[in-house]
């Protein structure tokens, strides 16, 4: 449980970011990391959070939120590096941004 906790507010504080709330900073994956999911595809408890994401845009009068299976994946595999270095915070143990991750994903 304490795994899908850490995922959903990863996937959150990425949302935040798409919608305009401030970066999370995240440190860059060994080249070539990706998660055991399709990027395309979301979890359950990934698509339950962008459907309760986009119910409070359309009650402010905002178009439904997108996904992107490049911001999953790096969403993804930040969870996964929290939960295996057992931190959580918006910077790595060593200091990286998410600029540094979405960089090495090739997203821009």
């Amino acid at each position: 449980m304490k795994r899908e906790g850490i995922r959903l507010l990863l996937i959150a504080s990425m949302v935040g970011m798409a919608l305009g709330a401030g970066p999370a900073a995240v440190a860059a994956p060994p080249h070539g990391t990706h998660s055991q999911l399709p990027a395309d595809a979301l979890a359950g408890d990934e698509a339950a959070l962008a459907a309760a994401i986009n119910v409070q845009r359309s009650a402010g009068g905002l178009a439904p939120m997108g996904t992107d299976p490049t911001l999953t994946d790096v969403a993804r595999v930040y969870s996964q590096d929290e939960v295996n270095r057992q931190f959580f915070s918006h910077r790595t143990p060593d200091g990286g941004s998410v600029f540094d991750l979405l960089n090495a994903y090739g997203f821009s």
